[in-house]
């Protein structure tokens, strides 16, 4: 077995407290004037996959605009694209002048900056850009959102509708009001990236948890002519023949189908897409990343999710996947489709549940190798478990490399360091001493207590405490008594950790253990 190591603790400092662990991206400039780091996807070192989908104008002010500059800068409710959906509201940041003279400083730069990653290309002029975001801001600051708006900028522009979107993506992302007019808007006009943001949105308030394959309870959406527009890119060619379908299209009309229990028609879409993606070590544009930013579940999840939702429909359960099919019962086909995910396309949660299904099997080595992939890629949970292993090794709860659990070594004391050149060699061989790894345990609990884990964040307080460092514990204690209160699980460990920490005794043990 492997001793993996965790990555350089400097390079996690800056770290929100997100399920996963974010590189982060060089910080463009921002029309509110503060500086915007945009992370890379939350699954950021998985390969990324491919999925396969201008004339000019001299840029005049449309009446629209003139007449919209003269009413009041503030923001209007919109209308909810779906059912449930309000989230535009009052009062956006600034007035249109001051955004415009923002706009007049960062506006370049931020060009430059969607140049450089491909997400606008030459056609678009500082002339045109300067126009387009001018217009943008003012009829979103002026009006509802409107099909009618977008069309007319890009006329004037003669940009098309998806780069449009782009720029006001941009221009706006540090405003959640002014985001939200720019999707509904540009989703309205027939932008296929606004759609896809609009769609995944909506499909994600029909189920609880960030993934649906964990979802406890879930909801059918309701028919929109949104849902029809995907359905229509998922599943019309054009009248030659050729297969133009949108894989990202294809996935989100595969979930519809899943949360409407049509199972057959949603897993042959998935096992479609699973059998034309290939991985590739180059780097994605957002517009053509196949998950569309994480907003959907990659085809691995999507497929487990429908094979378990299936299951429990036969099995005649009133909301099958709701009441929870066991994952650790998967069939030959789930285990290489999960294979793929984990392997081929290196996909962080993929890596974690096939290490799973690995340590399941008996086959620790390959455990280990696949749960450090995963928490090398930023997966908080797999930190945690990577942790764990290491310290169920030290405690005795689990066999070193080369043992087994019938005759595990009872010395905890570290080797004396082998004389001589041969001796030095052959320890190379050898099991590690136990406190070694005690101290990579330690060293992943960290890394996952800096991507939020409050589970690590109590283990980590009590090794601390047991090596006399109460100091670094009370401090770990605190913070996770703030993070952990909604959890109910880790009250009682909280209360527990409190009181024996205030009359300094170290014989609480470490309890969230598992693999």
């Amino acid at each position: 077995m492997s001793r993996t190591r965790p990555p350089n603790l400097q390079k996690w400092s800056a770290l929100h407290c997100r399920p996963n662990i974010l590189p982060v991206r060089q910080s463009c400039p921002s029309i509110s004037g503060s500086v915007d780091i945009l992370p890379r996807n939350s699954r950021s070192n998985r390969q990324p996959f491919h999925s396969t989908t201008t004339s000019y104008a001299a840029p005049v002010r449309s009446p629209a605009a003139q007449r919209a500059q003269q009413r009041p800068n503030v923001v209007r409710r919109s209308r909810p694209i779906f059912p449930g959906d309000e989230r535009t509201g009052l009062g956006s940041a600034g007035t249109l002048n001051s955004k415009l003279r923002i706009l007049q400083k960062t506006g370049l730069g931020l060009m430059a900056e969607m140049l450089k990653d491909g997400i606008i290309d030459k056609s678009v002029t500082p002339t045109k850009f300067k126009h387009v975001t001018k217009a943008l801001l003012v009829n979103a600051l002026s009006g509802l959102p409107s099909r009618e708006g977008i069309d007319e900028i890009v006329r004037d522009s003669g940009l098309d509708v998806d780069t449009i979107f782009e720029i006001g993506r941009a221009i706006t992302r540090d405003d959640k009001a002014l985001s939200h007019w720019i999707i509904t808007a540009c989703t309205l006009a027939g932008a296929k990236m606004a759609l896809f943001l609009t769609t995944t949105q909506y499909l994600r308030g029909c189920h609880d948890q960030t993934s649906v394959l964990y979802a406890t309870s879930t909801t059918s959406p309701a028919r929109t002519s949104f849902l029809d527009q995907i359905q229509a890119l998922a599943t019309q060619s054009k009248p030659e023949g050729v297969d133009n379908r949108d894989p990202r299209a294809m996935l989100i009309h595969a979930k519809v189908l899943g949360l409407q229990r049509r199972f057959t028609g949603a897993l042959a879409l998935v096992e479609e897409v699973i059998g034309r993606i290939n991985p590739t070590r180059m780097e994605m544009k957002a517009d053509k990343e196949l998950t569309v930013s994480s907003r959907i579940e990659p085809p691995w999840e999507l497929y487990l999710w429908l094979k378990r939702a299936s299951k429990g429909t036969a099995k005649g359960k009133p909301s099958g996947y709701d009441s929870g099919e066991p994952l650790d019962d998967l069939t030959e086909q789930e285990i290489d489709v999960l294979r793929r995910g984990a392997v081929d396309f290196m996909d962080p949660i993929a890596l974690s549940l096939y290490a799973n299904v690995m340590r399941q099997q008996g086959d620790f080595k390959l455990y280990e190798e696949h749960m450090g992939k995963a928490a090398a890629a930023g997966n908080r949970d797999a930190s945690r478990k990577l942790g764990n292993l290491y310290f169920l090794i030290f405690s005795q709860q689990h066999p070193r490399p080369g043992e087994s659990i019938a005759n595990l070594d009872a010395d905890l004391q570290a080797a004396e360091k082998p004389k001589g050149f041969f001796a030095r060699t052959l320890s190379y061989f050898r099991p590690r001493p136990l406190l070694e790894y005690r101290g990579l345990a330690m060293e992943w609990y960290r890394v996952a207590w800096a991507a939020g884990c409050v589970r690590s964040g109590l283990n980590l307080a009590i090794l601390l405490e047991q090596d006399g460092d109460a100091e670094g514990a009370n401090t770990i204690l605190e913070e996770v008594q703030g993070m952990g209160k909604a959890q109910r699980d880790v009250q009682a460990q909280l209360q527990r950790l409190a009181t024996n920490f205030a009359l300094g005794e170290s014989q609480i043990q470490l309890k969230y253990l598992d693999l």
